[in-house]
């Protein structure tokens, strides 16, 4: 295992395109690119954890970190 704490990059990089692009959809649309997103940055993620570069726990931080951001960022938007 490598001892290193992930930055939640993907959870950023593919929200902050979510947050970008949500304004530009409509209905179900909106709903699947949700899902799309959520999907894979928790496939990201779950491949850190299989590939054994990261700790579960790690994974879980990381992705509480990108949500806070990805939460203070779209709020700072409106």
């Amino acid at each position: 295992m490598v001892f290193s704490f992930p930055s939640g990059h993907a959870m950023v990089a593919y929200g902050a395109l979510l947050v970008a692009a949500l304004p530009l959809l409509r209905g179900r649309a909106r709903t699947w690119a949700t899902a799309v997103t959520v999907a894979l940055v928790g496939a990201v993620g779950a491949s850190r954890v299989v590939l054994g570069v990261h700790y579960p726990t790690d994974v879980a931080a990381g992705w509480l970190y990108g949500l806070t951001w990805l939460v203070v960022a779209a709020a700072a938007m409106r």
